[in-house]
Parts: structure tokens; sequence; C-alpha cells
């Protein structure tokens, strides 16, 4: 859906992946309207009340 709406123009999208984050996602977009259309989408599809995935079981990334 997010690719629906951002209709070719730049977005960004960050999942979280630990602690209070886990299955936090974060959604930007290059106007407002788009931002609300994507609100509007979640809000409708119900997909904000759906449990949050299971942690995969797989080794972390690390950094540095």
């Amino acid at each position: 859906m997010q690719l629906s709406i951002a209709s070719g123009a730049e977005y960004l999208s960050y999942a979280g992946s630990r602690g209070e984050e886990l299955g936090c996602r974060v959604f930007c977009f290059d106007t407002a309207e788009k931002a609300r259309a994507m609100q509007a989408w979640v809000a409708a599809s119900g997909v904000e009340n759906r449990p949050a995935p299971a942690p995969a079981n797989y080794p972390q990334l690390k950094v540095g």
C-alpha cells in the first residue's frame, strides 16, 4: 500500500526490531496528504489491531 500511495515519489519505511520498538513501523512521505492517506488506510484496514509478529529466530546484525 505504501508504494501505491507514494505514486513513484520518495518514501521511507523503518521497522523497529528490539525492546518496545518490536513491530513498530514508521512511514514517511514527501507530502502531508500522502501521510494522511496512509493513516486512513491503516485505520480502515484494521492492521493496527493485529498482534505483533514474533521475533525472528536468527542472530541480529551488529554494527561496530
